[in-house]
């Protein structure tokens, strides 16, 4: 699957982003925002871009838009998050799309998963 969500514990989330279609991240948004639905304390994501290649303009409107209707929810329920990344390209797309629409929740950039599962721990 191209977006994996892996709950880690009850309070860490894993999001391993791979190249992705139009319809996989449909499919990727309704099973992060169920994710949600029934919280009882706040989470922690981690969001790997380790296997992203690729990403059309489409896709990052696309990504720019679920990020601004999550927003209500993020700062309802997000702790903290970190994001993975060790391509230019993407780092300076996030800084982009962040630019644009500023995160709600605290957030760490890493550029390795053990490296983020290391900091994940002060916060959950």
């Amino acid at each position: 699957m191209p977006i994996n969500i892996e709950k880690v514990t009850n309070t860490l989330i894993l999001i391993d982003i791979r190249t992705f279609t139009d319809d996989e991240f449909h499919n990727f948004v309704k099973k992060y925002t169920s994710l949600y639905s029934n919280l009882e304390e706040n989470i922690v994501c981690i969001f790997s871009t380790l296997n992203l290649e690729n990403i059309s303009p489409k896709q990052i409107g696309l990504f720019s838009l679920f990020l601004l209707n999550m927003k209500p929810v993020h700062k309802k329920y997000l702790k903290h998050f970190f994001m993975i990344l060790d391509k230019e390209f993407i780092v300076n797309l996030v800084n982009m799309v962040f630019y644009i629409i500023p995160p709600v929740a605290p957030y760490s950039c890493c550029k390795t998963l053990e490296n983020a599962l290391e900091l994940s721990v002060n916060h959950i």
